[in-house]
């Protein structure tokens, strides 16, 4: 474990949604509720979804939305290092 795949999932009418987080090797999947796709939300629940895993968390990789924005948080909370997938190919 050690490279994961981030991403959102929006509700109906953009209520709600949840983080999906996946570990690339092993598949592993973690999955957080938000209440809303702001930047602020995502960041405090991937943040609170890979503590446990900290040690074993090395890479992120985020599509380029938007909530993504506090990425450099995320990465200083985690010391991990967060990539982006090229546009049009997440």
């Amino acid at each position: 474990m050690g490279d994961w795949e981030g991403d959102t999932v929006i509700g109906k009418y953009h209520k709600g949604g949840l983080v999906t987080l996946a570990e690339r090797k092993s598949r592993y999947v973690l999955a957080g509720h938000i209440r809303s796709k702001h930047a602020a939300g995502v960041t405090a629940v991937t943040t609170r979804l890979l503590t446990p895993y900290k040690d074993k968390c090395h890479t992120i990789t985020f599509d380029n939305g938007k909530e993504f924005a506090e990425h450099e948080k995320i990465a200083a909370d985690l010391k991990a290092d967060i990539y982006f997938a090229n546009p049009c190919h997440s």
